[in-house]
């Protein structure tokens, strides 16, 4: 329960901007922790801090998870044009948009 508790409070920080915070409770949480659920919200964090590297390398592991699969696409793709990437981010975001 208490993980899943500071997943929420990590959520609630990035909402809320505080970067640094979200990045401090994903630290605290146990490493057996949902594993998928963690990345996904180092991702996130990835994606609004603009680190684009760190968000297309991040995503690839949950590219084919079914709860996180159309987000972490999204993500990737976004990633992949802002890195200069564009066929390789606009093939990445087909598959999203045919689900």
């Amino acid at each position: 329960m208490l993980s899943a508790a500071l997943l929420l409070h990590s959520e609630r920080a990035v909402l809320q901007g505080d970067l640094s915070q979200a990045s401090q409770v994903l630290e605290r949480l146990p490493p057996a922790f949902a594993p998928a659920q963690v990345r996904f919200a180092r991702l996130r964090i990835a994606y609004v801090q603009r680190d684009w590297k760190a968000g297309e390398s991040r995503s690839e592991p949950l590219r084919d998870d079914p709860r996180l699969g159309w987000r972490t696409v999204y993500l990737r793709g976004a990633a992949l044009l802002r890195l200069g990437r564009w066929i390789n981010g606009a093939l990445g975001l087909r598959p999203a948009t045919q689900r």
